[in-house]
C-alpha cells in the first residue's frame, strides 16, 4: 500500500485532532517510530530497518 493510503489506514480514519498540534505529534510518532524503524521495506528484502542494520553491523563485524 502506497505511504499516504497507508498513513490514513493507520491513522487519520482512527482518531479526531482536536488541534493541528496533535496531528502533528501523531504524524511524527507515525513516521519516525513506526514507518521508519519497524516497517517491512520492499528495498530492504522484506526486512525492516532495524533489521536490516543489525545485519549490515554483523556482517561487517565479521569481515
Amino acid at each position: 500500500m502506497p505511504f499516504f493510503g497507508n498513513l490514513k489506514k493507520r491513522l487519520i480514519h482512527h482518531r479526531k485532532y482536536e488541534t493541528v498540534e496533535e496531528l502533528r505529534i501523531d504524524l511524527f510518532r507515525y513516521i519516525e517510530v513506526y514507518y521508519n524503524k519497524f516497517r517491512k521495506h520492499s528495498a530492504n528484502n522484506y526486512l525492516t530497518p532495524e533489521e536490516k542494520d543489525s545485519t549490515f553491523k554483523n556482517n561487517k563485524a565479521v569481515t
